[in-house]
């Protein structure tokens, strides 16, 4: 088929790319294709940092199965916007629920990303990143404004320089390593996992 044996190359320009509350700006994305295989890289300015998307997919009858290059930026230095605390933070980890961002910005590597149609669906995505907050600020919600009650923590607001998450997806789980936070000088640590269907 033209798809799985031609080959192209070219650019288009894409004007505006919205989602998440993020806006990109008017940037060329450069296709490439050959034998079934298509690259793309596509690396506008995002909420005053960068975006770089350079997905590769493979085109077969099974479907378009889909991988980045190791260790790929996914974002650098993006002002962050509550649709992603409530993605990256909030869906990893019940217990940001209802935190309202105030300020900050957020770096994102994908140390591995592959996405398999044909698997079961529990294997068919499988990845893991670094994701780094800087300058964070945000109120808390109510499910961790309650935990650290219990240690006698009032203060309703956090703020830190420079929060790291890790996080795996696989097996149809979101596993989030460890994650220290430190409110009103009093360190919590929260970690676990989450199933795709909320459980």
């Amino acid at each position: 088929t033209v798809l799985s044996e031609g080959e192209f190359s070219g650019a288009l320009r894409i004007e505006s790319l919205k989602g998440l509350g993020l806006k990109a700006a008017p940037a060329d994305i450069a296709l490439r294709m050959s034998q079934g295989v298509v690259k793309m890289d596509y690396a506008p300015v995002l909420n005053g940092g960068r975006l770089r998307l350079v997905p590769e997919a493979r085109i077969s009858t099974r479907g378009v199965s889909l991988a980045f290059p190791p260790k790929t930026r996914l974002l650098e230095n993006v002002a962050v916007t509550q649709e992603m605390v409530d993605l990256l933070l909030a869906r990893s980890n019940p217990l940001f629920m209802g935190s309202a961002v105030k300020s900050g910005t957020v770096t994102v590597d994908l140390k591995r990303f592959e996405y398999v149609p044909d698997a079961a669906p529990e294997k068919q995505l499988a990845t893991e990143m670094d994701i780094v907050f800087n300058q964070l600020s945000m109120e808390m919600g109510p499910a961790l404004r309650e935990v650290l009650s219990l240690v006698k923590v009032k203060d309703s607001r956090y703020a830190v320089e420079r929060l790291p998450v890790h996080m795996v997806i696989k097996d149809g789980r979101v596993h989030m390593a460890p994650l220290r936070i430190v409110v009103d000088h009093q360190p919590i640590v929260v970690s676990g996992w989450v199933s795709f269907d909320g459980t």
